[in-house]
């Protein structure tokens, strides 16, 4: 696989589902370890940092993708843990792999969670990307 520091490649809505895709994969793992979470409730699953900069301009580039899931903050459930962190392999790509992800395929994803404070129940649509 060709290694470059940060790939140029568009990120296209089936990207944005394979991405998908590997943050409900982590969240079902962890709540099948941690089952005192699993009354979370999922606000959004969003594309942020880098990455989803270059979604919007095109021009910043790629080095890893990190991909947020954010949770209701309600009190029948703690917080999800602020700290948490885990790493995937996005796999063989267009986007290529960074040169010091020597145990990756392809580009790393950063799943991380969240719970934030609502102030009022939305009514949440699906969206392509926020």
């Amino acid at each position: 696989m060709k290694e470059i520091e940060r790939s140029s490649e568009t990120i296209t809505a089936e990207d944005l589902t394979r991405l998908a895709a590997i943050a409900a994969k982590d969240r079902a793992s962890f709540f099948s370890r941690y089952p005192r979470y699993k009354d979370a409730k999922v606000l959004c699953v969003a594309l942020c940092q880098g990455a989803a900069l270059h979604y919007i301009n095109g021009e910043n580039g790629i080095k890893d993708f990190d991909v947020w899931t954010f949770y209701e903050q309600i009190k029948q459930t703690p917080d999800f843990p602020p700290r948490r962190l885990t790493q995937y392999d996005f796999g063989e790509s267009k986007f290529c792999k960074h040169p010091l992800d020597e145990n990756y395929l392809g580009r790393r994803v950063d799943v991380i969670g969240r719970s934030i404070h609502a102030q009022q129940r939305i009514r949440w649509k699906r969206f392509r990307s926020i």
